[in-house]
């Protein structure tokens, strides 16, 4: 279904392409190649690397004085290699599919865009609370996500507040913060609020969709029946720059009471980031999130998690920079280490990081008894090349 979705918007942008004057066109081609090398230890997936190209074509048009038309149409080529420890097998993986494929409409004031598209908003850096449709990895330099498909619409007011209200169709897979994927055939509602509130601005988010309960991350349990289930979610925000920046996101989730999952969860943040004037100016932000999941029919007992991110930087000169990034889960003694080392020019960049995960393995095969566990050290190098024309 996803495909006949984006093989429908693609008509309609060509459409819109050949309906528009000649005589104001400008468009361009240009592209992104992305190359990695992994080396890794104790972990499943032992030396995945991989190669990604993200080939873009824009047209923009002038339709009158005041209103323009911007399309958009990229593909996702990947290609992928790793050893699973399990085995010892070599495996490979790749697929070429649509990226970006959207035209917007627009004004000073208004814009209408259609098509697959990325969407985010909100101030969260590493532990994101209203992350909603997409899956930006703050560990990956790139910040690749895929894109969700439908429609968006955004009003501009003067006061520098915009409204946004947007329907979704054809995505059937895990996006976001949500374990689980759309009902397929089934449309997807939501809007946004944004409004400047003193040194800073605040938003409110809501959204309703249907969703295949039974399925866990794409995968079938199979004590839960096959049967549809209402999402609903609402989100706050704000961020301010009191000489220091705050921020905060919340993310309340509700689903109709399956079986045994269960029904509401609750994610909040809390954010803070300011440059030290040393050297050439220290970088850091630091957010703490609380994860809280609970069951009306008290099915499952309330359980609540704390993640803690420190992330920073530190620029050596105009095109070196040095970076660390560090998440603790301290519930689930899980402990993540990034540290790396990143020079940008114009059309590349490269980056090498260092990355150290301590977490705990279940050791038992029966879950009825107490569950033993042993620590694993997980480390990774990673060596990315990206190139832009």
């Amino acid at each position: 279904m996803k495909t006949l979705v984006e093989d429908l918007y693609i008509g309609l942008l060509l459409i819109l392409s050949m309906s528009a004057p000649s005589a104001a066109l400008g468009s361009e081609f240009n592209g992104e190649l992305n190359a990695w090398i992994t080396l890794e230890r104790d972990a499943p997936k032992q030396g995945a690397n991989g190669i990604r190209y993200l080939p873009s074509f824009q047209q923009h048009t002038l339709l009158g004085e005041s209103l323009e038309l911007d399309l958009e149409i990229s593909a996702n080529l990947y290609g992928i290699m790793w050893k699973d420890n399990t085995n010892g097998q070599t495996n490979t993986d790749g697929e070429i599919k649509a990226y970006r494929t959207w035209g917007r409409i627009f004004t000073d004031e208004f814009e209408v865009r259609i098509g697959l598209q990325k969407i985010t908003f909100g101030p969260g850096k590493v532990l994101r609370s209203l992350q909603w449709f997409d899956q930006i990895d703050p560990q990956d330099p790139t910040k690749f996500t895929e894109g969700v498909t439908g429609i968006l619409l955004r009003y501009y007011a003067q006061n520098n507040s915009n409204v946004w209200v947007w329907t979704l169709y054809g995505n059937d897979e895990v996006t976001g913060i949500s374990p689980f994927a759309s009902r397929e055939n089934r449309p997807e509602f939501g809007g946004r609020l944004q409004i400047p509130m003193g040194n800073g601005e605040a938003g409110v988010s809501v959204h309703y969709r249907t969703v295949d309960s039974h399925k866990v991350f794409g995968e079938t349990v199979p004590q839960i029946a096959e049967e549809p289930k209402n999402e609903k979610r609402v989100g706050v925000d704000g961020y301010w720059d009191v000489g220091i920046g705050l921020w905060f996101e919340m993310t309340h989730l509700s689903l109709e009471p399956p079986v045994i999952l269960p029904e509401e969860q609750t994610m909040g943040t809390l954010g803070v980031d300011y440059t030290f004037d040393a050297g050439n100016g220290i970088y850091s932000s630091l957010e703490v999130m609380k994860m809280m999941t609970s069951s009306k029919n008290k099915q499952l007992e309330n359980q609540a998690t704390w993640l803690t991110a420190l992330n920073g930087s530190y620029p050596l000169n105009f095109v070196d920079h040095l970076q660390f990034l560090g998440i603790w889960d301290i519930e689930n003694e899980v402990t993540t280490i990034q540290t790396g080392w990143q020079r940008t020019y114009d059309d590349v960049l490269f980056n090498l990081s260092f990355i150290i995960r301590d977490h705990q393995e279940n050791t038992s095969h029966d879950r009825m008894i107490v569950e033993a566990t042993e620590p694993i050290n997980e480390q990774q190098v990673k060596f990315l090349i990206q190139y832009n024309h």
